[in-house]
């Protein structure tokens, strides 16, 4: 059997490949956001969502190796899981310095793929203020016109009138 150490550096290396994906998906989602490509961005949405549960089972195998190497019984409280930093003050120097360092890695990804995520749901939601002042400029184009008729007869029509479709 694999020592615990080496299970963990190999669940935080594939971690890493997993966010790594991640961070792949959400720079092809920033040219769709651009390139207004919604086909584009809902694909590349599904297979994040794919990843996300793939780093969900990571998560969970991550927190069962740290609970089983320091002894801790599991508790729904996430500040009691000891930290990578724990970890590394048990072992020898040469596993603590590994394991910083890919914690310090995954760390530094994480921190590009959050950065990357508020861009791009700033960029959606530039662009859905856009359409929405469009459609405001194209709405107030159609007004109602009233006149009387010769009977007397108030007459209302729409000038300048569109549809819009929602569904697309």
């Amino acid at each position: 059997m694999e020592n615990p150490i080496a299970r963990i550096e190999k669940v935080l290396r594939d971690e890493i490949d997993v966010y790594s994906g991640l961070l792949a998906l959400e720079e092809q989602k920033s040219g769709a956001i651009i390139d207004k490509d919604g086909r584009l961005m809902e694909s590349i949405s599904r297979e994040q969502e794919a990843l996300l549960s793939r780093v969900e089972r990571l998560e969970e195998a991550r927190v069962r190796l740290i609970l089983e190497m320091t002894g801790n019984l599991p508790s729904d409280d996430a500040a009691s899981v000891p930290t990578l930093t724990d970890i590394a003050r048990r072992v020898d120097d040469s596993s603590a310095g590994r394991i910083v360092s890919i914690g310090m890695e995954l760390k530094r990804l994480l921190s590009r793929l959050d950065s990357l995520h508020t861009t791009n749901r700033r960029l959606i939601e530039d662009n859905l203020e856009f359409y929405d002042i469009l459609l405001s400029g194209l709405r107030s184009t159609a007004s109602i016109s009233t006149g009387y008729c010769v009977n007397g007869v108030e007459k209302s029509r729409v000038s300048g009138s569109m549809i819009f479709n929602k569904t697309v």
